[in-house]
């Protein structure tokens, strides 16, 4: 009898992987079975001829299902809404995970005499709502040119994207964003669907006038003999990856020829350990320091670099109530100007605390990730004072990071049946927040409901179909702000949020 209660209690979780485009079955594609926040793998498999899967026995508790296979691309719309189970004794769960099949842009890029620009690296660029306007972010859909021009950008999700050619290694010149021009505000977005092969996305690098950059780096410790000093050169219009990285010599001199005219910020910073593809990698005691200039036609007269002690940056993450919303999670700084290295992160303890070692006193936006499920960010303070999203370290403040377990609801009705539901925050300062973002999906009479949603102010929108990444670009929100709806949502609150079907611009920024 014992055993037969035991087989009447066993669970499953069972699915199918299906082409989001087409509704067809995928063979072949990697399932596995999380524990959140972490996605602790606890089972894999593989999809049958069929795209079906099963995990039998699993126990009771919160599970997230991810697909992957080669090709196609497992989309936050998509995985938000599908992918999160519970699991009860003796439940059989069944699911759909969709997978969209991921596009590819070719194409070449030339100089005016039209030879190969070998000493190049084409990107996917994403805009991102900043303080002093839109930041340009290069994204992790990159790729080299070769030696006959040539480059080929794969895995890149359906929808808009800015595409430009960057320098990697060479002489630095300004991107330049298809169909041709530096100015990112007159680019064409190229306009993906998913797994469309897109080719001669080509383009054309010249030289105007261009002028040399001699510069000498100062107040570099004497220990620091045979350690390098690295001098990186970013255009001021909001570009966020170096155009060119140089060595100062040991006498702290510096040099960047060839640099089209324009306003540019220079950042020096050392000991070098290594470098990566796009930032130098440092070692302890790191010490840094900028210049902004205007770079005209012919030679200027030599700029000096100061360098300066990082500061640290201490603090902790607290749960409201007494709980425990960690596990630990993530603390990242995401720099909203030219710094020496990629966007530091740290990791929080067992108890909540983190660091950062050193930072250069400059302006970051404070992010999380990994809290435990239901756990949201409720208030920053910074030296016991409340503060919004950004801060400037100072060595001393502690930055304390509150959070919660309250929650609240926004549901409603849609014009559409099954149409998508998007939620996006907004920051203290009215500022898209680009990873804050919550999806549901619409039933067959269109009513909808998202649960749990962190207290905060949000816009929602409704979409018949989200099948492009429109709604990670926060210029998409502003050119379609009237098909939009805002909403708050306090602790406990039930909030109505009925949506009309957004209708696309055609011509949005």
């Amino acid at each position: 009898m014992q055993f037969l209660l035991c087989l009447l209690a066993a669970a499953a979780v069972r699915g199918t992987v299906i082409d989001d485009a087409t509704g067809k079955p995928i063979a072949g594609a990697e399932v596995r079975l999380a524990l959140p926040p972490g996605a602790e793998v606890v089972a894999e498999t593989s999809s049958d001829e069929n795209g079906d899967f099963t995990f039998d026995n699993p126990p009771s508790g919160a599970y997230v299902l991810a697909a992957a296979k080669d090709t196609y691309l497992d989309l936050p719309q998509n995985s938000f809404v599908h992918s999160r189970i519970s699991v009860r004794p003796g439940s059989e769960i069944r699911v759909t995970l969709p997978l969209t099949r991921a596009a590819v842009i070719t194409g070449k890029v030339l100089d005016a005499s039209g030879r190969p620009v070998r000493q190049a690296r084409v990107v996917s660029v994403l805009r991102r709502a900043g303080p002093d306007g839109v930041r340009l972010i290069p994204s992790a859909y990159g790729a080299g040119v070769d030696d006959r021009g040539s480059y080929r950008l794969f895995g890149l999700p359906p929808g808009r994207h800015l595409i430009a050619a960057t320098p990697a290694g060479g002489p630095p010149f300004l991107p330049v964003y298809f169909p041709g021009v530096t100015d990112p505000a007159k680019a064409e977005p190229v306009n993906l669907r998913a797994g469309e092969v897109r080719a001669s996305i080509d383009f054309a690098v010249w030289s105007s006038s261009s002028a040399t950059i001699t510069g000498r780096v100062t107040g570099r410790p004497e220990e620091w003999a045979d350690r390098g000093v690295a001098v990186s050169i970013f255009p001021a219009g909001g570009y966020a990856a170096p155009l060119q990285m140089v060595n100062a010599g040991r006498d702290g001199r510096f040099r960047f020829e060839g640099v089209p005219s324009g306003s540019y910020v220079v950042v020096a910073a050392g000991p070098v350990h290594g470098y990566s593809t796009m930032w130098s990698i440092y070692d302890a005691g790191m010490r840094s320091g900028r210049i902004q200039l205007d770079a005209g036609a012919g030679s200027g007269g030599e700029v000096e670099i100061a360098l300066s002690g990082s500061v640290p940056l201490e603090g902790e993450l607290t749960t409201e109530g007494g709980g425990t919303c960690h596990s630990p999670a993530q603390v990242g700084l995401d720099p909203l100007e030219p710094v020496a290295g990629p966007p530091p992160v740290a990791r929080s303890d067992a108890q909540g605390r983190f660091r950062f070692a050193e930072l250069a006193p400059v302006r970051y936006r404070v992010f999380t990730s990994g809290l435990k499920p239901g756990c949201f960010v409720k208030e920053l303070r910074l030296g016991g004072k409340e503060m919004s999203e950004t801060l400037i370290p100072d060595g001393v403040s502690r930055l304390r990071i509150i959070l919660t377990t309250q929650s609240g609801t926004v549901y409603g009705r849609t014009a559409a049946p099954q149409a998508t539901v998007i939620l996006t925050r907004l920051g203290a300062d009215g500022e898209i927040e680009p990873d804050q973002k919550l999806f549901a999906a619409a039933g067959k009479d269109g009513e909808y409901r998202v649960d749990p949603v962190g207290p905060g102010r949000y816009l929602a929108i409704a979409m018949r179909k989200a099948t492009s990444n429109h709604y990670l670009d926060p210029l998409f929100w502003a050119d379609h702000k009237e098909q939009s709806v805002r909403a708050v949502v306090e602790p406990g609150a039930n909030v109505r949020v009925d949506l009309p079907v957004l209708v696309p611009r055609e011509n949005w920024r």
